[in-house]
């Protein structure tokens, strides 16, 4: 291997570190940033026929962690069923009042009652015409 091909060498790892380096220095710059997710840097050898020529950056991958990914998912959904489930709450308690105030559905079909036992104290009933 001559000289020329040495450094050539050389100098392909050191930039593929270089590279590698930023990638790392961006994950600690951003480590307390709230969705970051890590990044690494894969690397691979270069080959001219059976010799070694040095080494290339071949893509920068994320990082994640399928089970923290999937909890957030799963807790997303159990929260928006939890709001969903408060308002309708919420709409129940404004329609029929809290328990004892008196706007209840109990107290609402008592007052009824009363409503109708004061109005007509007799039930009258229509007489039926027969249509042969």
């Amino acid at each position: 291997m001559s000289l020329a091909a040495t450094l050539a060498n050389a100098l392909s790892g050191l930039t593929v570190a270089q590279h590698a380096l930023s990638v790392t220095a961006n994950n600690v710059a951003n480590a307390n940033t709230e969705g970051y997710v890590r990044k690494i840097l894969s690397q691979e050898a270069v080959f001219i026929g059976s010799r070694g020529a040095g080494v290339q950056a071949s893509e920068i991958s994320r990082i994640t962690d399928q089970f923290l990914a999937a909890e957030v998912r799963r807790q997303a959904s159990v929260v928006g069923r939890s709001e969903i489930l408060g308002r309708f709450h919420d709409l129940v308690q404004d329609a029929f009042g809290a328990p004892g105030e008196g706007r209840d559905l109990a107290a609402t079909a008592s007052e009824l009652g009363a409503a109708r036992s004061r109005r007509s104290p007799t039930i009258r009933r229509a007489p039926r015409s027969r249509s042969r």
